[in-house]
């Protein structure tokens, strides 16, 4: 019994740790946002971080990095906005692309047209995405009910609880990891890292589902592998804090835990 204490005092000093470096860097990347009229949107839906935009000599839009770097896959979620000048006249609209040597680049055709038109059409084409979002949020907010209930009627169901976190950590990721958001957000920097952290640590409820299964002599290997999964969540924000190393260069870290965790809990 004092041993199961132990390690949830532990555990929760982990969830306290996490929690405050994320509120900590968020509150970092923050930007406040300054409010603008779009008019009319003209926006390139393929390989937009490989292009400018150019009227004449001005250049209209270059990609660049925001305060959360992001890798090519993140990059091809989002669309490029570039707002023409009132008065273009004579001058010639130019689009250039880069890509490396003999590489093919395929180019989509630009969607053109007013803001209401063009956010329709990201709509459209996210809507499977927005109906899995919404499913996975609705089934969270269930699996909390039933929860509610059960240990209402004195009936103590952790299970619940563990499927409804999942879902509701799955569903951030979803949503700051979408395309729709890294286009009509605000808070773009600030959303991506959310969506790493529930990323990191969508694995945890899995397992704590996996302890409450189990026989109470071999409760110990998941939760090894839950303080794993939160050890690389808190070694990462301290790597990015202390030396300024990129979420997505230490990615490849967090595949493996979690590709290793989908294994034993299949297993």
């Amino acid at each position: 019994m004092k041993k199961g204490k132990k390690w949830k005092k532990i555990e929760a000093f982990c969830i306290l740790l996490i929690v405050t470096l994320l509120l900590i860097f968020v509150r970092i990347l923050y930007q406040p946002g300054t409010e603008s009229e779009r008019g009319e949107l003209y926006t390139f839906s393929n390989g937009w971080y490989q292009l400018e935009v150019c009227i004449g000599d001005r250049l209209l839009y270059q990609y660049k990095d925001n305060r959360f770097e992001k890798n090519r896959q993140m990059k091809g979620k989002i669309w490029a906005d570039i707002s023409l000048p009132e008065k273009i006249g004579q001058e010639v609209l130019s689009i250039s692309y880069e890509t490396k040597k003999n590489a093919r680049l395929y180019v989509y055709a630009p969607m053109i047209g007013e803001f209401c038109f063009i956010f329709r059409q990201h709509l459209l084409g996210s809507f499977f995405s927005i109906l899995m979002i919404l499913g996975m949020t609705g089934l969270g907010l269930v699996s909390v009910i039933v929860f509610l209930y059960t240990r209402h009627r004195q009936i103590v169901e952790k299970r619940f609880l563990n499927v409804a976190l999942f879902l509701i950590l799955c569903s951030l990721w979803c949503i700051f990891d979408s395309g729709i958001y890294q286009m009509y957000g605000s808070q773009n920097a600030a959303g991506t890292l959310i969506s790493f952290y529930a990323f990191m640590t969508m694995p945890v409820p899995m397992l704590l589902f996996v302890q409450n299964t189990v026989s109470e002599s071999v409760r110990w290997i998941p939760q090894v592998w839950i303080f794993l999964l939160y050890a690389n969540a808190v070694l990462q924000g301290f790597l990015y804090f202390l030396f300024r190393i990129p979420f997505i260069d230490m990615l490849f870290i967090t595949n493996y835990i979690c590709l290793f965790d989908y294994l034993f809990i299949s297993s």
